[in-house]
């Protein structure tokens, strides 16, 4: 990293005299190397060590969807520090040894036969030579301590900057900001000491690229290095340019986005599915950058509330993807893209159109001996991942699961882990409403095959209910296909399973999944964060001081404030819809309080000084110190109910008279029937 230090090699022209007598071309070079060089083999060339630089769940998954290679964390580990051992050993050995520069000359085969010809015709074949002592050599010399400490110097340099950063992360979780910079550092260890071409490494060796690119609005790509070129060339060293925070010890804007160390050698090691590992870095960059935007809108609840949205269709999209890579070979060609890009919903429709025709319909699991009957099981053992129950060998590191994970970690971060579990049920929430055609997995793979024709076995989901009511609903030509994405928030969430008629055996409805944030520009998004951010602020200043309020715990139970909406008249149909929405609001309530009261109710009959099981935490945050008794506030919210119920009651009646045909929200309304006789 030195301008004046190195190799020179200088090749004659190919119509100079000096290549016509034979002379090919003489190179210079330190002898130096020799202090490092073990078999031809220098330290930190070793490109596995980058593995070291990624987060965990990133490596996990990269394994499982490359299939085949194995980085072990603990013997990169190893031999990260056994390099810095040698290069240790190395300096200090050589400290009482003399290094030259090597000088060599490669001629053709008759120029070197008249060479040695004149030797023996001058008889000097025989004898040594001796180097005249000039006095103004055209060299510059220094002693071997001097050297070999300018080296130990450069390399430690390196070595901090790397377990820096290492050293700020938890090691569960490894920022992709972190990752960027310690992929940086390690890179410039491997030309500390000396040798290798610098040049070849394009975010060392450059400052600004510009290249074409039809995808940019400017028709250019933009890419940025840290410039040693230009700094070796004025300085005379490769100092970094001021493209660091090195409070944060991440790239600076506006220069990070255009950084060039974004590839880990274990990403370009993936050659035969190295678009399926280039989609999960992207995914799990798009996470990282959203546990940046949850920092800086921490303040604003709207905000961060659409950041879990787009984390859980973040998710949910990774799944759909990691479903059909597990069955691409069942799919047409024409089908591959859409379905790798999660853009295929999981229902019985839409999968079965995308398969190869000899393997429609697709194979469903039926009968009294299955392993798993229940949805909500079947959801634990594909997603969860501290149950302890499920054996999932082979597709444990799957990237859905390990995004979800991911995803949970930062908003625990970030909001807290309550808020963190309230994600997790609104994923479950989604899922369930518009996947209704599921993989059926085993302990030993993520997909079932039928024993007898080796076919793939899918779990079908069912809800009678909803069947009725979109069936009910068709008579009158009033069901599109495939169903929007805005019907998802419409469809119960409680009691769906296996369909237990003979006649039917699927949901013969397909509903698009949610992916209208995911399919934003990280612009775009962060412009939507921006505008709720000046909305937010615009209602904060119009607030007087008086009446603000501080924000209270996501699970304290409040007093029920009736929404004035519920007084219209006369109702209209979409104040209907209003009241499908707003009545499961309202049970909800209803039943946190039934099962708040059930807790406490236990606690004072099992009270115990030490207990610090999760149901006693759980109930103390529920209960708060609110004025009303718990008995209170659930006789008031039930009277809430009632009253969201007969509202929504008046409405369907009211549009049954006025169409004389039953309303798109009767069969709604039905779902809510076991909830509401239990109150």
């Amino acid at each position: 990293m030195l301008h004046d230090s190195g190799s020179l090699t200088i090749e004659s022209h190919r119509g100079s005299k000096s290549r016509a007598a034979g002379l090919l071309y003489s190179q210079f070079y330190p002898s130096i190397k020799e202090v490092f060089a073990a078999g031809n083999v220098y330290p930190f060339t070793n490109a596995a060590i980058e593995t070291l630089a990624l987060d965990p769940k990133l490596r996990k998954t990269w394994q499982q969807v490359g299939a085949g290679l194995s980085h072990d964390p603990i013997a990169l580990i190893r031999a990260y520090l056994y390099t810095k051992l040698r290069c240790h050993y190395a300096i200090s050995g050589s400290m009482q040894k003399c290094f030259g520069t090597r000088e060599e000359h490669r001629v053709s085969k008759p120029l070197f036969g008249r060479i040695d010809a004149r030797f023996e015709q001058r008889q000097l074949h025989t004898q040594r030579f001796r180097l005249a002592q000039d006095r103004n050599p055209s060299y510059y010399t220094f002693t071997t301590p001097t050297l070999l400490n300018w080296l130990r110097w450069n390399v430690n340099k390196f070595c901090v900057g790397f377990e820096m950063v290492y050293g700020l992360n938890d090691r569960h979780f490894v920022t992709w900001e972190h990752t960027r910079i310690m992929l940086m550092f390690l890179r410039c260890l491997q030309f500390s000491y000396s040798g290798g071409l610098i040049q070849r490494v394009g975010g060392l060796w450059q400052d600004v690229r510009l290249e074409r690119n039809a995808n940019h609005p400017d028709g250019l790509r933009r890419y940025e290095g840290l410039g040693f070129r230009d700094s070796m060339k004025q300085y005379g060293y490769a100092w970094f340019m001021d493209k660091v925070d090195w409070g944060t010890m991440t790239f600076r804007q506006p220069f990070a986005q255009y950084m060039m160390f974004n590839n880990p050698s274990m990403q370009a090691a993936y050659h035969a599915r190295y678009s399926q590992i280039r989609d999960v870095r992207i995914d799990f960059i798009s996470v990282d950058k959203t546990r940046q935007w949850m920092t800086e809108f921490s303040a604003v609840p709207a905000c961060l509330d659409v950041l879990e949205e787009y984390l859980e269709q973040l998710c949910l999209c990774a799944f759909r993807k990691d479903v059909f890579s597990a069955i691409r070979h069942l799919l047409p060609k024409e089908q591959v893209g859409a379905a790798l890009a999660g853009q295929v919903p999981l229902c019985w429709p839409s999968v079965n159109r995308v398969l190869k025709s000899k393997h429609q319909p697709p194979k469903l699991a039926s009968g009294n001996r299955l392993a798993v009957k229940s949805v909500h099981t079947l959801f634990s053992w594909l997603w969860e991942w501290k149950d302890g129950q499920f054996e999932r060998k082979g597709w444990s590191d799957k990237p859905y699961r390990m995004l979800y994970q991911q995803s949970f970690g930062i908003i625990n971060l970030v909001r807290g882990k309550h808020q963190a579990r309230a994600w997790k049920q609104s994923l479950k929430r989604t899922f369930l409403q518009s996947h209704w055609l599921l993989p059926y997995p085993q302990k030993q793979s993520f997909m079932r095959k039928c024993k007898e024709s080796g076919e793939v076995v899918w779990w079908p989901t069912f809800h009678r209910g909803l069947h009725t009511y979109y069936e009910r609903l068709e008579q009158y030509g009033g069901v599109p296909q495939p169903l929007p994405a805005s019907y998802i928030k419409h469809h119960p969430a409680d009691y769906w399973g296996l369909p237990s008629s003979t006649w039917l055996e699927y949901m013969p409805y397909e509903v698009q999944p949610k992916q209208h944030l995911i399919e934003l520009s990280e612009a775009d998004l962060y412009i939507r964060l921006l505008t709720l951010q000046n909305k937010f602020n615009t209602t904060v200043e119009q607030v007087p001081c008086a009446v603000r309020k501080e924000e209270v715990l996501v699970f304290e139970i409040k007093d029920i404030i009736e929404d004035p909406a519920w007084k219209r008249k006369p109702m209209k149909s979409w104040d209907v819809g209003h009241c499908s929405i707003q009545l499961n609001k309202e049970l909800e309530k209803y039943e946190v309080l039934q099962h708040s009261r059930r807790i406490l109710r236990k606690r004072k009959r099992n009270a115990s000084p030490n207990s610090d099981s999760e149901a006693d935490s759980y109930a103390e945050v529920e209960l708060t110190s609110d004025d009303d008794s718990l008995e209170q506030q659930k006789r008031k919210q039930l009277k809430v109910v009632r009253q969201v119920e007969q509202q929504m009651r008046a409405g369907i009646e009211k549009d049954r008279k006025l169409w004389g045909k039953p309303n798109v929200h009767e069969g709604i309304l039905k779902m809510y029937e076991p909830r509401l006789k239990r109150l």
